[in-house]
């Protein structure tokens, strides 16, 4: 996983306009905009967006750190309108403010654990 991570941030490069549109939303909604990355990757022929990343927040201790990368293919933001590209972006961002990595992490290793205990129980 890191190879693909180091390999996608080393060939792409921060868009300017859309990290600005992110850090803007984040500190109008108080939380801390440094940890967030948009990279934009030229080689990536399809419209495509992606993300990686999780959100620490601690409350007693006021930490609300938002951390990852937003990856948009150049075809995308090529092919769509300002406003379409900023809906993406927010949709991708949405995905690491509510930590869907770290929940689709403990999905799978629950449904592992499911089968293999049914698994057990059948006898199979």
């Amino acid at each position: 996983m890191k190879k693909i991570l180091d390999g996608l941030i080393s060939t792409g490069k921060i868009n300017i306009k859309l990290q600005t549109l992110i850090n803007t939303y984040l500190r109008e909604k108080h939380i801390n905009a440094g940890g967030i990355l948009i990279i934009e990757l030229p080689n990536f022929k399809e419209s495509a967006a992606f993300c990686i990343g999780l959100r620490i927040k601690i409350d007693e201790l006021h930490i609300d750190w938002p951390l990852g990368f937003i990856f948009v293919s150049k075809t995308l933001v090529e092919n769509l309108k300002d406003d379409e590209c900023q809906f993406v972006v927010y949709h991708e961002l949405g995905h690491i403010i509510n930590n869907h990595l770290i929940l689709t992490a403990l999905m799978v290793l629950c449904k592992q654990k499911l089968i293999n205990w049914l698994a057990k129980q059948l006898k199979l």
